[in-house]
């Protein structure tokens, strides 16, 4: 058997050509050149196959997992740290990127001295207010009536306003109020014995002449039983009564607005007026 020197091995061989069964042979030289100038291009190392990768020299830079360095920026930025991952995979990490996202992302507010104008489909950031409080435009109130239930706060101030009047010899014309406003409540109390007394109030701003000026409402206060028992008699409107010019009044013995018979005795009536 003739020698064929075969090299040990492991050692490299350098291959210059392919002979085929028929004896016929092909030089390897174009081909090993067209594989390099693909690979690497001319004189180039082929560091496609054993050159350095991101990772250590030797590994085939196809192992992305470990080898983009994007993926692993993005997750340090996101401030997701993990060591070792359940699989040292591209779709591993981008899960810890997925489910650092869902756990940092928060839904939040830009300041807006106004309420922005929108278009049909037009998105935006929810505004606040200066002290970051979430503020809407909720639109306007039902108009329909009763649709709104309040219930009144404790006050000192802002409700109505209270006077009394005693009653002279006369037909007591007197301005309430030299304006508009509301009456909420009318007390009289008669202690006179022998006649009613009625009370006229007005529309008017100026004081009313009786029999003249036109009457809004007439509260008949009928004679006491006793000197020592009064008679008292109120009226009282919820929502008020409403007076146009201002809110005035006369007393008379007669109940008709055309009656214009003073009262004959003094201090034996008084007259108590609630109002806005």
């Amino acid at each position: 058997m003739a020698n064929l020197n075969l090299p040990a091995t492991g050692s490299p061989v350098n291959v210059e050509a392919v002979t085929s069964l028929n004896g016929q042979t092909v030089p390897l030289g174009n081909f090993q050149r067209t594989i390099q100038s693909i690979y690497a291009g001319p004189g180039v190392a082929y560091d496609i196959i054993g050159g350095a990768g991101n990772v250590t020299p030797g590994t085939q830079r196809i192992t992305l997992a470990t080898d983009d360095a994007a993926i692993a920026t993005l997750a340090t930025i996101l401030g997701i740290v993990d060591s070792a991952p359940a699989a040292n995979t591209v779709n591993d990490r981008l899960r810890l990127v997925v489910a650092g996202l869902a756990a940092i992302l928060k839904v939040g507010g830009k300041y807006s001295a106004s309420l922005p104008t929108l278009t049909d489909g037009e998105t935006a950031q929810l505004p606040t207010d200066v002290n970051s409080v979430l503020y809407t435009n909720p639109g306007a109130l039902s108009a329909a009536l009763d649709s709104v239930t309040a219930k009144l706060a404790t006050a000192t101030s802002g409700g109505t306003q209270g006077v009394q009047y005693t009653m002279a010899a006369s037909t007591n014309a007197t301005v309430v109020k030299a304006s508009a406003g509301q009456r909420y409540k009318v007390i009289a109390i008669n202690t006179n014995a022998a006649e009613p007394r009625y009370v006229h109030f007005c529309d008017s701003a100026s004081a009313p002449t009786p029999g003249t000026t036109t009457v809004k409402t007439t509260l008949a206060v009928p004679a006491a039983s006793s000197s020592i028992l009064p008679t008292v008699v109120g009226d009282s409107q919820a929502n008020g009564l409403e007076f146009a010019a201002g809110i005035s009044f006369y007393v008379t013995k007669g109940f008709l607005p055309s009656n214009t018979t003073a009262l004959t005795d003094a201090n034996d009536m008084l007259v108590i007026v609630e109002y806005k």
